[in-house]
């Protein structure tokens, strides 16, 4: 996560009001690490520089810097409290965050920023050429996020995608998308994203975020009138979308 987060670091946390649900079935699932569970380091803060791999099986895409959350952990980076909310994992203890949206074009008036971040994995096998595979993850948005959008997908490829050396947008068009029509706002709820795709055969990794321009990611200001005027002024002034990701899914569909 860029360096911009430190302005949200002393929100006071939210009461966890999230109802847990029930976990479905990981058989066969071809996602390394799926619920982000496995880590070699507990974190104690938020990610402000690129490192290749975020956790066991998971790795940044650009230099983009996502962040990860565990209840090993408190107050920055816990779960379910964080500098983001409060929020229980969808499954397990932990989760990944990442900015979707940064100061977009129409609400400053300047060129759009068009900042991103994004996780990738390696599929445990590639993908085999015309079978059919259900794909599936699950978002929650954070509370303290000042924008909720309609661009959050996944993207199959056959080798990695990304470069570290940029923070920009990822060109390319996910196979997976959430529903672009119908913004979700809900906070402390998980939104399940899903759909059944046809591999073109060798398809090997994942990557997971926003794939389209600043331009072309729809936004509404998220309702913030629970919290302090302090924090409210903290989560204007930061002016991005961030989303919580857990439970990634690749499932072979049965003929």
């Amino acid at each position: 996560m860029m360096t911009m987060k430190k302005s949200s670091a002393h929100f006071i946390f939210l009461l966890p009001l999230f109802i847990n649900y029930s976990i479905g079935s990981q058989a066969q699932n071809l996602v390394p690490n799926p619920s982000f569970e496995t880590f070699d380091k507990c974190p104690n803060d938020y990610n402000v520089k690129f490192r290749k791999e975020l956790i066991s099986g998971w790795y940044m895409a650009t230099g983009g810097t996502p962040d990860y959350f565990n209840s090993c952990t408190r107050i920055q980076v816990g779960v379910p409290q964080n500098f983001m909310g409060s929020c229980f994992a969808k499954d397990g203890k932990a989760y990944i965050g990442l900015i979707l949206l940064l100061e977009p074009y129409a609400d400053t008036l300047t060129k759009p920023t068009d900042y991103r971040e994004y996780i990738e994995a390696r599929l445990s096998e590639p993908l085999v050429k015309g079978l059919r595979y259900c794909a599936t993850f699950y978002y929650s948005v954070a509370p303290y996020s000042t924008y909720a959008v309609n661009r959050l997908g996944a993207y199959f490829s056959e080798k990695k995608i990304g470069n570290k050396l940029s923070t920009r947008i990822l060109d390319y068009k996910p196979q997976v998308c959430m529903d672009t029509t119908n913004i979700q706002t809900e906070k402390q709820a998980w939104f399940m994203v899903s759909d059944t795709i046809q591999a073109k055969g060798n398809e090997q990794y994942i990557t997971i975020g926003n794939f389209y321009n600043d331009r072309k990611t729809r936004y509404t200001t998220l309702d913030v009138s629970g919290v302090s005027k302090v924090q409210q002024a903290r989560i204007a002034q930061n002016k991005l979308a961030y989303y919580y990701i857990d439970l990634v899914s690749v499932v072979k569909v049965s003929r």
